[in-house]
């Protein structure tokens, strides 16, 4: 019987090897083959414990750099993972091989099939992510949106853009909010000992708001205006050390939070979150769960550098805002953008940038190699975390589960 291609196209078909843990175990086991003689025999390759000796991500990357498919080896990592299916499977394969690989066939045959294997590993990567259709994905999604920068994650800048004909009401609109901004920090600075958090607050959405109309970053702005607005109602509700606002402090920052709400919302950006808060009204979601976790998630990401600092800061603050302030669903809604935005970043620029060649057996990933190694380590070390995540608001990462399926 001579050997054809298609032949591997229906064991395939018939064995149901299309996961990504199959396809290496096939692979690797059939680059192995090429080193010993006929009869072929899987035992020669099997360690005193029942597993395959070498079959690791990483050997299994480097086998496939050797055929010009190059993946990195974290993603491979499912293929190292030997257990007693794949033995049994790989043992049936071994033996299919005997009966149909021709005694007088020579190292190109076997070359020619573990090409085949390669290929199928490469469209498996490919077709996966495909279908995960991330939210960063979109150019139009609501929320802040992250960056790969210097190796870590960073915010994106958010232009305060507006349509042709709100252009003169947004600038009317960022004048008198800046002359707001400027009268509540000064009140706030003759407040003495109390008030510091919400003066440092202030502070800083007065350092934002003060900069050029297009270098204003309008997620920061809104982030830090729910922020005001859940201080201020804490105050209202404290029986702390800090007094409540006399009367012309809370009607300035009365002032401060209705000017504040009026310019986000005059913006493209502000249209989208206000767009996406009636859409999302009924979603179900496990607050303290979502919060608690997030906020866990985030202090590692930093600390395993996949965050910058600020980034990190502003991600841990939005969600401990979430469910709080005047607005309850609306600050519940940024957080869940927000924390939604910044894991499709990881996970986007992981799998979306495009993996191109240099020499033989090397990788250059839009110059992202450094923070893609870190990424992949840190998905999984914390996939149980992203997992808590993705259950505790359904409606917001169904993207994430897929993702973390896939993975297993």
């Amino acid at each position: 019987m001579s050997f054809e291609i298609s032949m591997l196209e229906k064991f395939a078909e018939e064995n149901d090897a299309r996961s990504l843990g199959k396809l290496c175990t096939l692979f690797y086991v059939t680059c192995q083959l090429s080193s010993v003689n006929r009869p072929f025999s899987l035992d020669k390759f099997l360690t005193d414990r029942g597993q395959i000796k070498g079959l690791s991500g990483q050997r299994v990357a480097n086998l496939l750099a050797e055929r010009e498919v190059y993946l990195p080896a974290s993603f491979l990592g499912e293929g190292g993972r030997t257990s007693r299916g794949s033995i049994n499977r790989a043992r049936y394969y071994v033996d299919w091989l005997n009966d149909i690989v021709p005694i007088s066939a020579d190292d190109d045959l076997l070359q020619a099939i573990a090409k085949f294997w390669a290929e199928e590993i490469n469209k498996k990567y490919h077709a996966d992510l495909r279908s995960l259709d991330l939210p960063t994905s979109d150019s139009e999604h609501a929320g802040p949106r992250f960056i790969v920068r210097d190796s870590k994650i960073s915010l994106q800048h958010g232009r305060v853009h507006a349509d042709r004909d709100d252009v003169i009401f947004v600038k009317n609109i960022l004048t008198q909010t800046r002359i707001v901004t400027e009268s509540v920090v000064s009140s706030f600075s003759r407040a003495d000992n109390y008030y510091g958090f919400l003066r440092s607050l202030l502070s800083q959405y007065l350092t934002e708001i003060q900069k050029d109309r297009n270098d204003i970053n309008v997620f920061v702005i809104y982030a830090t205006g729910l922020q005001v607005e859940r201080y201020v109602d804490l105050l209202a509700d404290s029986e702390g050390e800090e007094p409540p606002l006399d009367i012309e402090r809370r009607t300035l920052v009365d002032s401060f939070i209705i000017l504040h709400g009026a310019f986000v919302a005059s913006t493209e950006e502000g249209k989208k979150l206000l767009t996406f808060t009636a859409m999302s009204d009924g979603d179900t979601v496990d607050l303290q769960k979502f919060k608690s976790i997030t906020v866990q998630l985030i202090k590692s990401a930093e600390r395993e550098a996949i965050v910058d600092s600020n980034t990190a800061k502003f991600i841990e603050s939005t969600t401990e805002a979430a469910g709080e302030g005047r607005a309850p669903q609306r600050s519940t809604l940024f957080s869940l953008l927000t924390a939604r935005n910044f894991i499709s970043s990881i996970v986007s620029s992981l799998i979306s940038e495009a993996i191109k060649k240099s020499s033989p057996g090397q990788l250059v990933i839009s110059g992202l190699i450094v923070f893609t190694d870190a990424a992949w380590q840190f998905i999984s070390i914390h996939a149980s975390e992203l997992q808590s995540i993705a259950d505790s608001a359904p409606a917001y990462f169904p993207w994430l589960a897929r993702f973390l399926e896939w993975l297993r």
